[in-house]
């Protein structure tokens, strides 16, 4: 696993413990989630908490993406490196794709 740091040049390795708490509201969304349907919850309750938790992960990833551009991939934009540009954005078409 790579970090900002170790790729990124100078950049500092992010602080993800706001990340880590969403994360941990999107588990207790999924352990909800579980629990609805060992419960035999009506079908709709269980989607609309399952969309939630969708949700919930989806604003994570923008989060984090928000992060990279702003820091990896505008440092990356901004060096001498042309390669190590390009480099960021197959980086991102990977992730989007």
């Amino acid at each position: 696993m790579r970090h900002c740091a170790s790729h990124c040049g100078d950049h500092p390795v992010r602080d993800h413990s706001a990340h880590a708490s969403r994360l941990n509201r999107v588990r207790g969304q999924v352990d909800a989630v579980a629990r609805m349907l060992d419960e035999g919850r009506y079908c709709p309750e269980v989607i609309q908490q399952v969309r939630a938790a969708t949700s919930a992960l989806k604003a994570l990833e923008m989060e984090l993406m928000r992060g990279h551009l702003e820091g990896c991939v505008a440092d990356a934009f901004s060096s001498k490196k042309p390669n190590l540009a390009q480099e960021k954005v197959e980086e991102i078409l990977r992730l989007l794709s």
